[in-house]
C-alpha cells in the first residue's frame, strides 16, 4: 500500500504545481492586457524588447559588442543579453557591455526610461550613433529585417 500512497502523494504534489503555474500563467495575462489597456506607452517598450530577445535568441544568445542599443533618457546601454522582462516590477534586466561611462556588467532598467532601441550588422561607437549620424544608411541583417517587418 505504501507504493500506492506515494504515487498519490507525487500526483498531488504534480497537480498542486500544474495549478501554481496555471495561476502565475493567469496573473501573467492579466497583468499583460492591464498594461496593455491602461498604458500603451510601457506595452509598447515590452514589445521592443520581446522583438529584441527573439533576435537575441536566432544570434546565439547574446549580442556582440557594439550591435544592439537600449537608449534611455539619460545613457545609451551597448546590450550584450537582453534577460527578464518583468511586467510586474515594471523592469528589464540588461547585461551590458563597456560603453562611455557604462561599466559591463548587469544592471536593472525601468521600463518607463527607455526611449528607443536599435540593431545594426556593423560596430557602432559613441561618434557614429544616434540620429544625426552621418555616413552611410546601415542595410540590416536579413532576421532584424524579418523582425522588423521589412523583408
Amino acid at each position: 500500500m505504501r507504493k500506492g500512497s506515494r504515487v498519490r502523494k507525487t500526483s498531488a504534489g504534480a497537480k498542486e504545481r500544474a495549478e501554481a503555474e496555471a495561476l502565475r500563467e493567469k496573473a501573467l495575462t492579466d497583468r499583460l492586457r492591464w498594461i496593455r489597456e491602461a498604458r500603451p506607452d510601457l506595452w509598447a517598450r515590452i514589445s521592443i524588447l520581446n522583438v529584441l530577445q527573439r533576435l537575441q535568441k536566432e544570434r546565439g544568445g547574446h549580442f556582440g559588442k557594439g550591435l544592439v542599443f537600449v537608449h534611455t533618457a539619460m545613457f545609451p546601454f551597448n546590450i550584450r543579453r537582453i534577460g527578464v522582462v518583468d511586467p510586474f516590477r515594471l523592469m528589464v534586466t540588461f547585461e551590458v557591455w563597456p560603453h562611455e561611462a557604462i561599466k559591463q556588467g548587469i544592471t536593472w532598467v525601468p521600463l518607463d526610461q527607455i526611449v528607443w532601441a536599435g540593431s545594426t550588422d556593423w560596430e557602432l561607437d559613441s561618434e557614429t550613433m544616434g540620429f544625426g549620424a552621418k555616413g552611410p544608411a546601415a542595410t540590416a541583417p536579413e532576421d532584424a529585417r524579418k523582425l522588423a517587418g521589412l523583408a
